[in-house]
């Protein structure tokens, strides 16, 4: 009888062990799956320093990584990718300073590792995050009804003059601009318009606030999240906070257009 319950629980042990890792190793595949990008994915891995012997886990990103074989190997990316692809414990090793240096070697600092997952634990950062997924992805599908309506209410406001008279240049203008968002706070006191003008405006804030209104507060939840459990962490820990979330396999990138950390996605785990 005792035998029996050593092994009901000795593959059980294995299996938990095994989950912890397999989220960072699915992190990365799926880091890798994305490739070469302007907005890179952020990975964790392990670089050994070929002439020192010293080795250290850090969190860099891909196309750093791709940018270190190129320069130091003198590889093509497709055997780059080769080589990524078949590593089975993240472990790479290199020699040259600058490329080291690039990749963070020398300046990484992890003291703060223990702390974050601490926190994330202690907060439920992976279930709020998870949530916080679903959030963008109800965004995501509900702006192309909300742009659907702007379209539509645009076309309405274009038909009930053309019933009466032709656009003018100005008001053609500001019709054709209104699909795009940005322009709701464009066409302030500022903004120089004829009576005609501002008058479309007017008309067109009271008729779009309804649709407006919706989308903004979904919007100012999905920020309200973002900070409370992404980028406030990003602020105090920076990528050391990517560092621990790829362990629990969630993944960051770097936005192309302003350069900063931005949340992922969390890997699914079958």
């Amino acid at each position: 009888m005792k035998h029996f319950n050593i092994i009901l629980i000795f593959p059980l042990l294995i299996c938990q062990c095994n989950s912890k890792l397999d989220k960072s190793d699915l992190a990365f595949k799926k880091v890798l799956e994305k490739g070469y990008s302007t907005a890179p994915g952020f990975i964790v891995v392990s670089i050994k320093d070929s002439q020192t012997g010293n080795i250290k886990e850090i969190c860099t990103d891909l196309v750093t990584l791709y940018w270190s074989f190129e320069k130091e190997k003198k590889m093509a990316w497709n055997s780059i990718n080769k080589i990524l692809n078949s590593n089975q414990n993240r472990s790479f090793v290199f020699t040259n300073k600058e490329v080291l240096t690039r990749l963070g070697f020398y300046d990484y600092k992890i003291g703060d590792l223990d702390k974050i997952k601490s926190d994330i634990l202690k907060n439920h950062i992976v279930d709020s995050l998870q949530k916080f997924d679903s959030l963008r992805k109800q965004i995501y599908d509900y702006y192309f009804k909300y742009r659907d309506s702007r379209l539509s209410l645009i076309e309405q406001i274009k038909d009930s003059i053309l019933n009466f008279r032709k656009l003018d240049n100005e008001e053609q203008d500001i019709l054709d601009h209104l699909d795009d968002r940005y322009y709701d706070d464009y066409y302030t006191d500022d903004v120089k318009l004829s009576k005609t003008g501002k008058k479309l405006i007017k008309f067109w804030n009271y008729k779009s606030g309804k649709i407006r209104n919706d989308y903004d507060l979904l919007d100012k939840e999905r920020q309200r999240q973002e900070f409370k459990f992404f980028s406030s962490y990003i602020d105090k820990f920076g990528l050391n906070y990517c560092h621990v979330l790829f362990t629990f396999g969630i993944t960051c990138y770097k936005d192309c257009e302003n350069g900063r950390i931005t949340f992922g996605e969390i890997i699914k785990t079958k």
